[in-house]
């Protein structure tokens, strides 16, 4: 079987089509995933992809998001570049800590105090917690940082949410993604956000965290 080397508009399923074979992609994937992962160390992996990977990557990113055929041409533009084009190797770099209180441990480290979660519901979830507790929540956080790409509730929906809580509304929220399209742009000021960082960078990043930080001890 010839290797595929790019995604084109027509590979990609109608969204109702692939909703009903979603949970059994998914399944399949995650078993060749296993595969394709190499740990260098005790929080880096890198995670091997291909044709395949990044495929499903696409698709999950339009199911989510849900932004047609534009976000389709600004996905295939950020992902088609991942794919092996001969007999390279191409990986996605992740730091990883699982471990919840090593995850604390090592921010402690870095002299940064967060809150950490797994996806946008359980970090409205943990919101909601603190805005019921004495005091509220706006002197114990100084901002949400969210990324946009994630499972059951994605950046722009839990940005919808927290504006809709008038206990959250004033949160700063910052949200990050891996794509840099004008449909995020878009969909970022639709949802109220205060700042966004397309293809995530760490000292963009850094450098978001560090204004915010100036800019409520000026307050």
């Amino acid at each position: 079987m010839t290797a595929r080397h790019e995604i084109a508009l027509q590979d990609i399923m109608p969204l109702a089509d692939y909703a009903k074979v979603r949970m059994t992609r998914r399944k399949e994937l995650s078993a060749r995933k296993k595969n394709r992962r190499v740990d260098v160390g005790p929080h880096i992996t890198f995670y091997f992809e291909n044709y395949d990977t990044m495929w499903s990557q696409v698709h999950e990113m339009l199911y989510i998001e849900k932004g047609g055929e534009e976000q389709a041409k600004d996905e295939l533009a950020a992902y088609n570049p991942l794919i092996p084009q001969g007999r390279e190797l191409v990986a996605t770099f992740m730091i990883e800590i699982d471990d919840p209180e090593r995850r604390k441990r090592v921010l402690g480290q870095l002299g940064i105090g967060a809150i950490v979660v797994n996806d946008g519901r359980q970090a409205l979830q943990a919101l909601q917690r603190l805005a019921d507790e004495p005091g509220g929540l706006h002197d114990k956080l100084l901002m949400v940082i969210s990324d946009v790409e994630m499972p059951d509730m994605d950046g722009y929906r839990l940005t919808t949410e927290i504006r809709r809580d008038a206990r959250l509304a004033g949160l700063f929220v910052l949200l990050h993604s891996s794509l840099s399209g004008t449909f995020n742009q878009a969909m970022v000021k639709r949802v109220g956000a205060d700042q966004f960082i397309p293809k995530l960078n760490a000292d963009e990043l850094a450098q978001g965290i560090l204004a915010r930080l100036e800019l409520s001890q000026a307050a």
